[in-house]
């Protein structure tokens, strides 16, 4: 079905004033797509009227503007304020390519994992993982912290961080 400039995807969908609650079946998730992001899960809740999503099991974001993808077993998101957590979160996004001498490019996605991800507008806040631009799986370096603060297209800062080259600190 159609709700506003969302397309809804769903098995079962029960509506309650401006919320709707959709169910999808196993291994076909609901889904609400837009021209800007796709929310996928075994369970979506969207309130129509304020924006927040709460998507549950086999979550999948996808923020086409900005090309990044997120998987994730929980959601809270508000499509409005561009704002929203993610928990077992796994994500990849694109880097900006700066050419330049002396400096080392490539146009590999860069990739990051961790118990929870906060992004605030732009950013994202990373608790309790890893980054790296490596090939997965089995990448050969990755840094490994407490926080980092990742705003795609643009720069990664870690926290007390440790640097693993092929698994070695």
């Amino acid at each position: 079905i159609h709700a506003g400039d969302w397309h809804l995807r769903h098995e079962v969908l029960d509506i309650e004033g401006s919320l709707y609650k959709m169910s999808g079946l196993p291994g076909i998730p609901a889904e609400m797509e837009n021209s800007k992001m796709d929310v996928r899960g075994d369970e979506i809740e969207w309130d129509r009227d304020t924006g927040d999503v709460r998507a549950l099991g086999h979550v999948y974001f996808h923020d086409f503007e900005k090309n990044e993808e997120i998987w994730a077993n929980r959601l809270e998101y508000n499509t409005e304020a561009k704002r929203g957590k993610f928990w077992d979160v796994r994500g990849e996004t694109h880097p900006r390519i700066v050419t330049r001498p002396g400096i080392l490019t490539v146009n590999a996605p860069f990739y990051f994992q961790g118990a929870w991800a906060e992004r605030i507008g732009l950013k994202y806040i990373l608790h309790d993982g890893w980054i790296t631009n490596c090939s997965l799986p089995g990448p050969w370096w990755r840094m490994r912290g407490p926080k980092f603060v990742i705003v795609p297209n643009e720069y990664a800062i870690a926290y007390r961080s440790v640097f693993l080259l092929k698994g070695f600190p």
